[in-house]
């Protein structure tokens, strides 16, 4: 599921691309709102919210379409997560950010982006070297790490 709109969510720092998979629909922290802002105007929406006394309140979101992408990715990969044993999960939550072992391999490429492996394209991949997840995964995986931990 390769999508070239995804280069701005990569720009985001860990924890804002942590907390938007978690909920792409949140009401926006203002220094996100700016950050995605500079990126381009149109990623950020306002839902203006009027109190008794007229005082308006705005909550900035996501724009609703790249909303959509996240959730989709969000739901994908936790339909991939609910098939893996809690030791599975365990290893992946542990190696997100550096090589997981080479045996995790055909799991990882069940997941959305799948495994990055060093290999030559056209050559077989090489079934015995440990690889890197997908940078949405790793995402993914952060969430999962940081949801165990709380």
């Amino acid at each position: 599921m390769a999508n070239t709109s995804m280069v701005w969510f990569s720009l985001l720092n860990l924890d804002d691309r942590v907390a938007l998979l978690a909920e792409p629909g949140m009401p926006l922290p203002r220094s996100l709102a700016d950050n995605l802002r500079r990126m381009d105007p149109s990623y950020v929406v306002g839902e203006a919210v009027w109190t008794a006394n007229h005082t308006g309140n705005a909550a900035e979101q996501l724009l609703p379409s790249l909303q959509g992408v996240l959730a989709t990715y969000r739901e994908l990969l936790l339909k991939w997560w609910k098939t893996l044993s809690a030791d599975d999960q365990s290893v992946f939550i542990e190696h997100r950010d550096e090589a997981v072992p080479a045996q995790y391999l055909p799991i990882a490429q069940n997941a959305v982006g799948g495994a990055l492996v060093g290999n030559v394209a056209g050559e077989p991949i090489d079934m015995e070297q440990p690889f890197s997840i997908s940078p949405i995964a790793r995402v993914f995986l952060e969430w999962k790490a940081r949801e165990r931990n709380s």
